[in-house]
């Protein structure tokens, strides 16, 4: 039973389905950074599979952005307040059990199993273990692995500590600005202007080589700019802005999905700045899917509504099971010789282990916490609006 009585309900057609277009690339592109790690010839620095991962954790974080904007809205618009307690015990029940899990197996179990071993990849998980470790725990994973450097298997954490660290102070900020343009876009010039502050200093001469190195890296994957656009979309949807019915324009989709393979194409030479062009595409996409009766795009399928639904799996467990696969097919040497064989195994085989072990996770683990994360909804969403 709710603790919310009646709550109402929020739902947006075909996002399901882009949550595992997103996870995906991230999947395609870890697959040739894997090869690579292997020492077998790869795919990972052409222009697609180098940015491919980067720009499925673009879309996640501007989807994040637009859905808990979202939410928070409207909850503000029912009840006149944003209940912080519900909203962290809600981020805590759906993020924390499987995000703990992979973490503490990726630091203290797979480092001992030989067949995940990669000479030149699995000894960075000793390297600083204590001082990762603990960045980890307390959600600073970005920081663990861009500062610190390598965490075997463990890496698509660092996106989920972003999210965590937007997550606490958004609704803090919401709940007091809630209903004004400048919110969203003081925020998003904020973070864009601190990057650009970055290479205003190393122009300068102000930070020294190394440190500026490790700083720029982190401070580029602290993509808080991104998830800020998917908020600036949600109010703009929330308000029925002339700028949102635009901006869901089926001629904006157009140019959008035209607009994205010239981003991967010159992403190399935009300095960071081609995440902020992902996003508006990204965003762009969203609002129209989400929101635009007209929209040509159509993921409300049962296989893409199951495959949405277990994407935070396939997002974390992925390396995982990459990592398996390769080393099973290395092992298996019939096909170490044939190219073609060996990819379409690898390929083939990673995307439906890792989305039996994704449905396996979601069902027998984390939809327990699922279910418990219901008795604090102010506001349904996702697959229990949508019924």
């Amino acid at each position: 039973m709710s603790l919310t009585p009646n709550p109402s309900k929020l739902y947006f057609k075909n996002l399901h389905g882009f949550r595992f277009f997103a996870a995906a690339l991230v999947i395609l592109s870890h697959i040739e950074l894997f090869k690579k790690r292997a020492g077998l010839a790869n795919l990972w620095d052409t222009p697609f599979f180098f940015e491919a991962g980067s720009a499925g954790v673009d879309f996640f974080f501007v989807l994040s952005g637009f859905l808990i904007t979202s939410l928070l809205l409207k909850e503000m618009d029912e009840t006149g307040k944003v209940d912080l307690k519900k909203f962290y015990l809600r981020r805590v029940l759906r993020i924390w059990p499987l995000y703990y899990l992979v973490l503490l197996l990726c630091y203290f179990v797979i480092p001992e199993i030989q067949i995940f071993y990669f000479e030149g990849y699995s000894e960075g998980i000793f390297e600083n273990f204590w001082e990762k470790f603990w960045l980890s725990i307390f959600f600073f994973p970005n920081a663990a692995l861009y500062v610190l450097k390598d965490i075997p298997y463990a890496a698509p954490l660092w996106s989920v500590g972003v999210e965590e660290q937007f997550y606490l102070f958004w609704p803090i900020i919401l709940r007091f600005f809630p209903k004004n343009a400048k919110t969203y876009l003081g925020f998003i010039i904020l973070f864009i202007a601190l990057k650009g502050g970055l290479v205003v200093f190393n122009k300068m001469q102000v930070i020294e080589p190394d440190s500026y190195e490790k700083i720029k890296d982190l401070v580029v994957a602290t993509r808080m700019e991104c998830m800020g656009i998917g908020g600036l979309g949600a109010w703009l949807i929330f308000t029925k802005s002339k700028s949102g019915r635009i901006l869901s324009s089926n001629v904006l989709i157009v140019v959008s999905l035209i607009t994205i393979p010239f981003i991967f194409l010159f992403a190399n030479s935009l300095f960071e700045l081609h995440h902020i062009l992902f996003s508006v595409c990204f965003l762009v996409i969203i609002l129209n899917s989400a929101t635009n009766p007209k929209t040509f795009l159509n993921l409300e399928s049962k296989f893409y509504l199951t495959m949405g639904n277990i994407s935070y799996g396939l997002y974390l467990w992925h390396m995982l099971i990459v990592g398996l696969v390769l080393k099973l097919l290395l092992m298996w040497q019939p096909f170490t010789g044939e190219e073609f064989i060996f990819n379409a195994l690898l390929y083939i085989g990673a995307f439906i282990l890792s989305t039996f072990w994704s449905y396996f996770s979601y069902n027998y683990f984390e939809k327990s916490f699922l279910n418990l994360k219901k008795k604090f909804s102010v506001i349904v969403s996702g697959m229990e609006a949508r019924a």
